[in-house]
């Protein structure tokens, strides 16, 4: 009985071992639509700071789609939220309620709305220079001060386009 399974154990861990890179293969290169942080409440800095909860990012249809969840959105304040954007080469973007920025230019249209505690900014892929790929991070603040709260907290993330864009 030991032998017989000494002699199917090397095949069975085989087998297994070859299901398991085929599965690790198929989901390495898979692309997600849509990537999610949370984020610690209460990290928030400064008065009438808006304190990011979560982020995510994902597509909605041809657009490039963040949705930003804050801790009570209802209530008055200056803050906004905003999307700092880099593209592969460098080039930087602050997408917000009001368009999509390169510096002090405004380069494209951005459309905003807030759902309850969540606010969702759509822009094209266009507005960023189209690329295959870019890296980007939440950041709640004043127009042109500096960040009160930012997510993820890790820094900038990638995000892989492919051929969505």
């Amino acid at each position: 009985m030991t032998s017989t399974f000494n002699r199917r154990a090397p095949r069975l861990t085989l087998a297994l071992g070859t299901v398991v890179a085929l599965a690790l293969a198929i989901a390495g290169g898979a692309r997600a639509d849509s990537s999610s942080y949370p984020d610690p409440t209460g990290d928030a800095s400064g008065v009438d700071a808006l304190d990011i909860r979560k982020v995510k990012a994902g597509h909605a249809g041809t657009r490039l789609k963040h949705v930003v969840t804050v801790v009570d959105a209802n209530r008055f304040t200056k803050r906004q939220v905003f999307i700092h954007v880099a593209d592969e080469f460098g080039t930087n973007y602050r997408v917000g309620r009001t368009g999509v920025y390169q510096g002090a230019t405004k380069v494209g249209k951005a459309k905003a709305e807030r759902r309850g505690n969540r606010i969702v900014l759509r822009f094209c892929p266009r507005t960023i220079g189209s690329p295959d790929t870019y890296w980007w991070q939440a950041f709640t603040a004043t127009f042109d001060h500096p960040p009160t709260d930012w997510a993820p907290e890790a820094g900038m993330v990638r995000h892989d386009l492919g051929e969505s864009s």
